[in-house]
């Protein structure tokens, strides 16, 4: 039986003072904490303890700076299947030290000039892991709490200064001191450094200065710059110049003069405004140039490029007069546009004014609108046709432009081309009315159309179908165009047919076919006026009219005959279209034979019998049938 264990003691091997209480232990930061507790067990098992943070698992811990505080601490003792705990307060005091300045900067007394700046700096440190403050003096005046310092002394610092830095972590304080010395820096020299400036007319001018401000001093600038430092000189300042610089800060005053040099700039000549010139064709033109030099200078005119064809250029003077050829109409939008009147060609002619090496070019855009010029339209000679006969009318125009050249017809005719009929004989009248767009001109043309008289015209004959023994009318009808009157006759009229009064009349017999089921027959019609004729051809198809065969005799008649006695059965057809005739002789329903018009048969079994003959041209057929009584 397991009994409980108990925890007898708890050892802490320290130097530091324990608490009355076992349970509470007391120490201070950078002390080594070593737990070793004591427990019994009345089985005498082997014991395993175990601790929780910041023990480790041997029960020790070395504190350091940072590590003040309370901590509760768990020991559990186990024998493998019991356990045994108990709760101990560590108490870790705070050990107070001081905080160092490890580093600094500058490293060792610094001088420096009136104006410049210089930065100083510590790094510190606290064992204690304490917030540090800091506190910057010059001389004795409060200055900065940052960690770094910018001394930059004014010119009127010269001499020896000291800054002292003290860094606290609340409890104790340490400090770094520095003896600075500021030198004197003569500010007059600042100007020396301000050199002249040299330009061109037009251009904008100012000089480059210090920053006087860094020197505690404010400037002035006497024109034409100005206090802004700016000058847009013109064409008119040309030559040398001095502007005065004066820096003061209330007793120190130093002036300079500044030299600016302004170079004279030779500008070119400007030309005056020609814009687009427009005139037509056939029309002069003068282009008088002119061009203004700012300067003064004398000025020469010239043409850059080719001119057009026919121009001419004297010193400053343009002129030309574009002939009627200028304007080409040389694709189909060129022919469109001029439809509207709105043709033109634009010459790009670029003129130059120049003074000393200097130019102005100005690019002049001539217009010339094309001009159009009446067309000659020629006498039309009269025309002669026949009824039935094409007429065209070919007028013909010339025009100095070669513009395309529309015709209309007005009169008889609103066309040139025209097929006539045979109601337009006579004598006729047609006026071609002939425009470029603009221009008309008008010319009259006589035609004669001869009287020609037409054969009769036929009307559709409807394709026709009979069977032999069948009559089949047509009515024939052929219109005369002129109301002559009108005969028929034909050439290959077939057997049995007749025409009479326009009427066809046929009745083919049954020997119109042979072994054929059908026929075409083609029957030519000719209706005449008495000068002319025409043909219309009748399509006929008469198909076969069968007369199915007919058994006119069977011998012998109906009979009594003895079995196994031969008898002999005839049957007499008649084939009215002459056809080959078939004979099936029937004697049963699985018992029938071809054969020819008679047969012999013997019966073996008494009994009645029924025998059969059918006679058949192929197409349709007769049959008889014997009663026979066999004994």
């Amino acid at each position: 039986m397991k009994r409980r264990i108990l925890i007898l003691v708890l050892t802490l091997i320290i130097t530091a003072q324990i608490a009355n209480s076992l349970t509470e232990i007391m120490v201070n930061e950078t002390d080594f904490v070593n737990l070793k507790p004591e427990a019994v067990d009345e089985d005498a098992d082997r014991l395993i303890y175990s601790f929780t943070e910041p023990l480790d698992e041997n029960g020790q811990w070395q504190t350091t700076y940072g590590d003040a505080g309370e901590y509760m601490i768990t020991v559990v003792v186990s024998d493998g299947e019991l356990s045994s705990s108990q709760d101990v307060l560590l108490i870790v005091n705070k050990k107070e030290e001081a905080p160092m300045i490890s580093d600094y900067t500058p490293s060792d007394n610094p001088s420096l000039d009136e104006g410049s700046s210089l930065e100083f700096a510590v790094s510190a440190t606290d064992l204690n892991k304490d917030l540090l403050s800091y506190s910057w003096a010059l001389d004795i005046n409060k200055v900065s709490n940052e960690k770094s310092f910018v001394y930059t002394p004014s010119y009127e610092d010269e001499g020896t200064h000291n800054i002292k830095v003290e860094v606290s972590d609340g409890k104790s304080t340490v400090s770094q001191e520095w003896s600075v010395t500021v030198n004197n820096i003569d500010r007059s020299l600042i100007l020396e450094g301000i050199e002249g400036v040299t330009a061109n007319e037009s251009d904008v001018v100012s000089i480059e200065l210090p920053d006087f401000s860094k020197y505690n001093l404010a400037y002035s600038i006497s024109e034409p710059l100005g206090n802004n430092n700016y000058w847009k000189t013109t064409y008119e300042d040309a030559g040398e110049h001095v502007v005065t610089v004066t820096v003061y800060d209330g007793e120190f005053k130093a002036s300079k003069g500044i030299r600016i040099i302004v170079n004279n700039v030779d500008r070119p000549p400007v030309f005056k405004k020609i814009g687009t010139v427009n005139l037509k064709e056939n029309q002069k033109v003068t282009i008088n140039l002119e061009a203004a030099d700012p300067d003064g200078d004398e000025i020469k005119y010239s043409v850059g490029g080719e001119i057009p064809s026919g121009a001419n250029f004297d010193e400053k003077k343009f002129v030309w007069q574009p002939g009627y050829d200028v304007v080409q109409k040389s694709n189909i939008w060129h022919r469109l546009v001029d439809k509207f009147h709105l043709l033109a060609k634009t010459y790009k002619v670029k003129f130059i004014a120049k003074s000393n090496e200097l130019t102005d070019e100005q690019m002049v855009k001539v217009r010339v609108t094309d001009v159009n010029r009446e067309f000659g339209l020629e006498d039309l000679p009269s025309i002669t046709v026949d009824e039935g006969q094409e007429i065209e009318i070919k007028p013909k125009a010339s025009d100095p432009d070669d513009d395309h050249i529309n015709f209309k017809y007005s009169g008889w005719l609103n066309k040139a081309k025209y097929t006539t009929d045979y109601d337009d004989s006579g004598e006729h009248i047609v006026t071609v009315t002939a425009s470029d767009g603009e221009f008309k001109a008008s010319k009259d043309v006589k035609i004669v159309v001869n009287d020609v008289n037409r054969g009769p015209v036929w009307a559709e004959i409807p394709k026709k179908s009979i069977k032999e023994e069948e009559g089949l009318e047509i009515r024939l009808n052929a219109i005369d165009p002129e109301g002559d009157s009108v005969t028929y006759s034909s050439k290959n009229l077939p057997t049995d047919s007749s025409i009479e009064d326009g009427l066809f009349e046929w009745k083919p017999g049954y020997g119109t076919m042979k072994e054929e089921d059908k026929k075409e027959f083609v029957v030519t019609f000719s209706a005449s006026d008495g000068k002319l004729s025409s043909d219309k051809d009748a399509n006929i198809t008469v198909y076969n009219n069968n007369r199915a065969p007919k058994i006119v005799n069977a011998t012998p008649s109906n009979l009594v005959i003895y079995k196994d006695v031969p008898i002999l059965l005839e049957a007499e057809a008649e084939e009215l279209d002459n056809e080959e005739l078939s004979y099936k002789w029937v004697f049963g329903l699985l018992d029938n034979y071809n054969g020819t018009s008679s047969h012999i048969r013997t019966f073996t079994t008494p009994g009645d019998k029924k025998v059969k003959v059918v006679v058949s041209d192929g197409r349709d057929s007769d049959s008889y049938e014997w009663s026979i009584k066999v004994v």
